[in-house]
């Protein structure tokens, strides 16, 4: 009997049906929005409180980048591109070494809510794969959209 493949498509078939882990929960607060991996395992409101504070955290970082960039661009900056781009560095070092500390903090603050996002949708994904007959879904229980 001649082997085309079938019976290793079928047994990689037969692998998938047997593992309830689902990854994406898990890449979604990874890769895309922290709580977003929470809000495809329905647990909603943590999802929202985990993609408010990181989504706040980033435009809260810009706006106070954005605030002193614009305290120190002088009225009449220079045309030639060359001393722009000094001009442009120089107002970078500046604002970086004025407020590197909050900077830091805001990204330390960033790099929490995202790896507890992570780990939050890693620890629910696997507890609901080791036991899937007590998953919501699936018992008929907390069918809220």
């Amino acid at each position: 009997m001649q082997n085309n493949g079938l019976d290793r498509i079928n047994a990689t078939d037969n692998h998938t049906e047997k593992s309830a882990f689902r990854w994406s929960p898990v890449l979604l607060s990874a890769l895309v929005c922290p709580g977003l991996g929470q809000w495809v395992q329905r647990r909603r409101w943590l999802g929202l409180l985990q993609m408010v504070l990181a989504v706040g955290l980033v435009i809260s970082f810009l706006a106070v980048v954005f605030m002193d960039i614009l305290a120190l661009i002088p009225e009449c900056p220079p045309l030639d591109p060359a001393e722009l781009i000094a001009l442009s560095f120089e107002i970078s070092a500046t604002v970086t070494y004025q407020n590197g500390a909050a900077y830091g903090l805001v990204l330390i603050l960033l790099m929490v809510v995202y790896l507890y996002s992570v780990l939050d949708a890693f620890v629910y994904q696997r507890r609901a794969a080791v036991a899937p007959a007590q998953h919501p879904r699936e018992t008929g229980g907390d069918r809220r959209l």
